[in-house]
């Protein structure tokens, strides 16, 4: 037997309903190892979540795995898993430097389909199903446990690395309840958030399909010319928020692209590899970014940056444009 998927459930005691469905998900799936745990108290059940998921992360990282599931107690598996599926997803997640890897969303922003199993998300709800790759666990151990986050919306704001199977493996029985979510407080309100979700990747799906362009959309909406640069001789040098400013032999990049460059959140992690770029360079661009957008472009360059490398950030004059 392969070595067993490490799944952690948070689940309240009094909640026994739910302890019961989940085990019996797990009933006979020898491929994971799963440990029911304890919620961190809090009279805020979103806090609690994400205090609960933190201390996971922690132990996760002491241990130096390579990845670890998180699981909440209303998980159901569809007819769509099987181990081989999972596998797959995960290796060709990782493959992609996923941060994580949901096997089923409730709601999902701007899919953008990468593989015939995988889309690429902004953001999403639902951590009923997470695979948490180790890549990404400094980042999450980087915030503090004292200030409560909702943790679905947190990763989306922290990670631009996302990734969901589909068809979904995963969603959530509907209790009638939550313990996290009060608006879900109503029986058929989970279900209806999993159709629609559903239903938003799948027509994604189907018209990747009907056109054949499924396998050659690649992560980011702009795969195939960061890898076609990169193939490339000479040196690697990234232009952030380029406007209509080409560089000719730089990798151009903006949120809102014109011809001839390529799509880049600077606000969200790079995807680039560690040590990829001789220099990098972004004029009056950074001053639209708010003081942690900021933070995030500034750690992305120097992560993406080889050592000696050069870093160059223009912005305007403050002094000037007071005197004005």
């Amino acid at each position: 037997m392969k070595k067993r998927i490490s799944v952690y459930a948070p689940n309240l005691a009094n909640r026994s309903d739910r302890r019961a469905s989940l085990e019996a998900q797990f009933s006979g799936k020898e491929e994971f190892d799963l440990t029911i745990v304890t919620p961190v108290e809090s009279r805020c059940g979103a806090w609690s979540l994400w205090q609960t998921f933190y201390g996971i992360v922690r132990q996760e990282a002491a241990k130096q795995s390579g990845y670890f599931i998180f699981c909440e107690d209303d998980h159901v598996f569809t007819k769509d898993y099987s181990f081989d599926r999972l596998a797959d997803a995960i290796s060709r997640a990782d493959a992609l430097n996923a941060d994580i890897l949901s096997g089923g969303m409730s709601w999902l922003r701007t899919p953008v389909q990468v593989s015939d199993c995988l889309f690429h998300v902004e953001c999403f709800n639902g951590l009923q199903f997470t695979v948490v790759f180790s890549r990404f666990y400094e980042t999450i151990l980087s915030y503090c446990t004292e200030k409560g986050h909702v943790t679905d919306k947190f990763i989306s704001e922290i990670s631009g690395n996302i990734f969901v199977i589909y068809p979904y493996i995963s969603i959530q029985t509907d209790f009638g309840y939550s313990d996290v979510t009060p608006s879900n407080n109503n029986r058929g309100r989970i279900t209806e958030h999993f159709r629609n979700a559903d239903s938003n990747a799948g027509k994604y799906y189907a018209a990747t399909l009907k056109y054949g362009v499924g396998d050659r959309m690649l992560f980011n909406r702009c795969g195939d010319e960061f890898r076609e640069y990169f193939c490339g001789e000479g040196t690697k040098a990234l232009q952030i928020g380029c406007g209509t400013n080409l560089l000719a032999g730089w990798l151009n990049t903006d949120i809102n692209p014109v011809k001839g460059a390529m799509y880049l959140n600077a606000a969200r992690k790079f995807p680039l590899c560690d040590n990829s770029l001789d220099c990098i360079f972004s004029e009056h661009q950074m001053e639209h970014l708010s003081y942690y957008d900021g933070k995030t472009m500034l750690e992305e360059c120097f992560r993406t940056l080889k050592s000696g490398g050069t870093l160059r950030i223009t912005m305007p004059s403050l002094e000037f444009l007071a005197g004005l």
